[in-house]
């Protein structure tokens, strides 16, 4: 388990505590009733006490109110505890993904989509149903004493159930840790695939690549299919096995019992009292199945994430320094650039010094490596050799946060955001109005050119009437405002 979940769940054992103390006294009432049940056949029946039945009767219905309450407390805490987990969880998540190098990233962010979406199988497992159902099982041992101390021998039949059960669970948890994989494997090629279509549709109908798109997603749902077929098949099976063994409890307890009364070793409230014992005893073994399913499949996806999240951050190094004000002398130093150790240098030796107010227009072919300098001026990639500097300071060696601030960029294919233009060009900026950074915003030059674009930008962008349009023209005029902040 990774030591952040760990340590955030290990904040919480306060809920858990008290979980626990509720699942000992849900499993304590549990023994009302057989008790109950032994009273009433060997004590009340032959004697017909009925005043006796229905004062024992009325404190059962306190049982039964008083169980129906700590369950429920027991639930609300479980899944409290699972709500907190989940908001600090999934913002420490997304607070790292966003720290990490963009050169350590997978090459296809539907890779990334996906493991953070496998995270609701954690949750899934959390929740009240399945951790719930492992915390009984433990009890188990306290209901096969408690039949013991009743029936003896009879205690021989829930032992030996369980005998069977138990390494068909542990056989059936190590095949679906493996089917685990393979689903996980396939589910990942599929969102992947997804990903790429529908980032890339109009690539695909200008090419007509859409019939070679469906077969190959054909094949990708067809492997993803025949893998959770499989991963279902192994929950079934010790579903059917633990099916079977409650009702072979029933009957061996009554056969076995059959001879107990005969001998007279035991009464037949005796016999009922056990027989409604090993079926609670065996309860918590039927929802084992789905536990240990959902238990390979959220280690797996805790393990996915992890491995995420374990990628170089930018911020991994403390020291390093904040920027206030940036004067604006840029220069290369002997940088040279690969973009995998055996690939070959993409740049190679580049000495490059830019003066503050300098404009500068890098030329070359396409693949020279044009935009990789502009990368590394940005800090999302590190120069394989050399060093960028910045007033003098080691890009390296700043907050990356912080430097940003202080720059703009107009890349070759600007993102547009979910939302309203207003929202897009505030994006980043904390108190846009309060700074005054929306005043290049309304620059009259800024709104000229969108008065004279062939398809006006829509009026109501500020208020939120209007979300982006997508057009690629519209958004280089979106990102005139950024360049005026920048000058």
């Amino acid at each position: 388990m990774p030591v952040w979940f760990r340590e955030q769940m290990g904040e919480l054992w306060p809920h858990y505590i008290q979980v626990l103390l509720a699942t000992v006294m849900v499993n304590l009432l549990t023994l009302a009733l057989p008790l109950f049940t032994n009273m009433v056949f060997d004590k009340l029946v032959p004697t017909f006490a009925t005043d006796t039945l229905l004062t024992v009767s009325l404190g059962m219905l306190g049982v039964v109110a008083f169980d129906f309450i700590l369950r429920w407390l027991r639930s609300f805490f479980v899944d409290d505890a699972c709500r907190i987990i989940e908001r600090r969880s999934e913002q420490f998540i997304l607070g790292r993904l966003l720290q990490l190098k963009q050169s350590e990233l997978p090459d296809s962010p539907g890779r990334i989509t996906h493991a953070i979406e496998n995270f609701a199988r954690v949750k899934e497992f959390l929740s009240g149903t399945v951790l719930l159902s492992l915390l009984d099982v433990p009890f188990f041992l306290l209901f096969t004493l408690v039949i013991w101390l009743i029936g003896g021998v009879m205690a021989m039949i829930p032992l030996g159930i369980a005998a069977c059960v138990i390494p068909i669970t542990i056989f059936s948890y190590r095949r679906s840790r493996d089917q685990a994989n393979k689903l996980t494997k396939a589910n990942n090629g599929k969102s992947t695939f997804l990903y790429e279509v529908s980032s890339e549709l109009e690539a695909i109908k200008t090419l007509g690549a859409q019939r070679k798109s469906l077969a190959r997603w054909r094949g990708l749902v067809t492997k993803s299919s025949s893998a959770s077929l499989r991963s279902k098949q192994a929950s079934v099976l010790l579903n059917t096995v633990v099916a079977s063994a409650t009702q072979c409890v029933v009957i061996g307890m009554l056969v076995l019992g059959v001879y107990q009364i005969h001998n007279g070793n035991i009464s037949p409230g005796s016999l009922f009292a056990c027989m409604i014992l090993g079926s609670r005893a065996i309860a918590p073994l039927m929802s084992l199945a789905m536990a240990v399913s959902r238990l390979s499949f959220s280690l797996k996806s805790l393990k996915e994430i992890n491995e995420l999240l374990g990628l170089a951050g930018e911020d991994d190094n403390h020291d390093r320094i904040n920027v206030a004000s940036l004067k604006g002398f840029i220069e290369f130093e002997k940088v040279s650039y690969r973009y995998s150790p055996s690939e070959p240098e993409a740049l190679r030796d580049i000495n490059i010094k830019i003066k503050p107010g300098e404009r500068v227009a890098i030329l070359g072919a396409s693949g020279s490596g044009k935009s990789t300098l502009i990368r590394m001026l940005q800090g999302l990639v590190e120069p394989s050799e050399g060093n960028v500097l910045v007033d003098g300071q080691n890009l390296n060696h700043l907050n990356l946060d912080h430097y940003r601030g202080h720059c703009a960029v107009a890349p070759q294919k600007p993102s547009v955001f979910s939302g309203t233009i207003k929202s897009n060009l505030m994006i980043g900026k904390i108190r846009p109005l309060l700074n005054g950074w929306m005043k290049p915003v309304m620059w009259p030059g800024w709104m000229v050119l969108c008065a004279s674009a062939p398809v006006a930008i829509p009026t109501g962008f500020w208020n939120g009437e209007k979300t982006c349009p997508v057009d690629s023209g519209r958004r280089f005029v979106w990102l005139v405002p950024f360049c005026a902040k920048a000058g």
